[in-house]
């Protein structure tokens, strides 16, 4: 029987040999049934590069076996990637945990996921106790989802081309932090362990996973296809009642409609720049707004108009009339977007 206790994750960076992870054997025994293959893809999703295990850093090194027994497994193994590296954001989940219920009058996020899901994915509490969890924090802002999704998509559409045909962001309409694919409807206290990195979910098949390499709590029909809730570490015997890494299930009966009203909004045609006698751009004239803004009030004009104007708008209502609510919920967004162009800067750039 194998002593090994840690595993060490090699990787070739920057023309330098680190030791990129470092992993308690006991810890991948139970996340997985097959622990290189979980490693293989753990390595993915850290390095944002396919690739695959050696027991060199040759880059001509055969694979080892994957199917190894626990037994035999080895303390060093290094990860060749097949092409460029896109790391992840260690800082990604720095940030409050807010909880989307925390109104009386709960926002469009937590509506449409709540419909989606009906109830905690994962131990099926009712919809009504559960939050609208943010998988990147909502604190990053629209910016940042964006550059992660542009960051990853173009490994993604290699990877797993039937469901990301397209390797154009443009073709998914994730630009908004509070988009449905970025929440999950959890108990509050999955939600408080996911915002601070203590479990993470696991989407099978994948290109390094089966589904039935992952252990499985349901004892029914193995599915096609499984997110489980793995917990990063190993639960205290003093923990009462603790989730078990179930399978999420999404339970809610419109989701065909909540995804039908996301492409509608999305890809629904833009009305033409009307005609401006004075030859200036329409952004110039006063009008109405877009009635699809929240803030649009018909008649109002360039007081209340579109979304062009509400900066100008914010300004002019301090000026006349003090903080009102909506100057200081655009004060909120403006200052929302610089600081998510901050994390956003700040991440790629410690990637070079």
């Amino acid at each position: 029987m194998s002593s090994v206790t840690d595993i060490n994750l090699h990787l070739s960076y920057q023309n330098e040999e680190i030791v990129a992870l470092t992993i308690p054997i006991d810890d991948i025994k139970r996340l997985s049934l097959h622990p290189l293959k979980w490693l293989r893809y753990v390595a993915f999703a850290v390095f944002g590069a396919p690739g695959r295990l050696a027991l060199t850093s040759d880059a001509n090194a055969p694979d080892v076996d994957y199917d190894v027994p626990l037994g035999e497994i080895s303390g060093d193994y290094y990860y060749i990637p097949d092409r460029e590296l896109h790391l992840v954001d260690y800082q990604a989940l720095n940030g409050p945990i807010t909880s989307s219920v925390s109104s009386d009058r709960p926002s469009k996020f937590h509506t449409q996921v709540k419909n989606r899901d009906a109830s905690c994915v994962f131990t099926r509490n009712p919809g009504e106790d559960c939050d609208a969890a943010h998988i990147l924090p909502r604190c990053k802002g629209n910016e940042y989802i964006q550059a992660v999704y542009n960051d990853r998509l173009p490994v993604y559409h290699i990877l797993y081309p039937s469901i990301y045909p397209s390797p154009e962001p443009e073709s998914y309409g994730m630009d908004d932090i509070d988009c449905i694919e970025n929440g999950i409807l959890l108990e509050p206290n999955l939600h408080g362990k996911l915002g601070r990195g203590k479990i993470a979910l696991l989407k099978t098949p994948n290109f390094a996973l089966k589904s039935e390499d992952v252990p499985r709590v349901e004892r029914d029909t193995m599915p096609d296809s499984r997110i489980t809730l793995q917990y990063m570490k190993r639960l205290s015997d003093d923990i009462l009642s603790p989730v078990l890494q179930y399978d999420a299930k999404m339970s809610g009966s419109q989701f065909q409609q909540i995804m039908k009203d996301r492409f509608e909004e999305h890809y629904k045609s833009i009305p033409p720049r009307p005609w401006s006698p004075s030859g200036h751009s329409s952004d110039d004239e006063v009008s109405d707004g877009d009635p699809a803004d929240p803030d649009y009030r018909p008649g109002q004009g360039a007081a209340s108009g579109g979304k062009h104007r509400r900066r100008h708008h914010c300004h002019a209502s301090k000026e006349c009339f003090g903080n009102t609510r909506q100057s200081l919920a655009a004060d909120r967004e403006l200052q929302a977007q610089e600081a998510g162009r901050a994390k956003v800067d700040q991440w790629l750039h410690g990637q070079h």
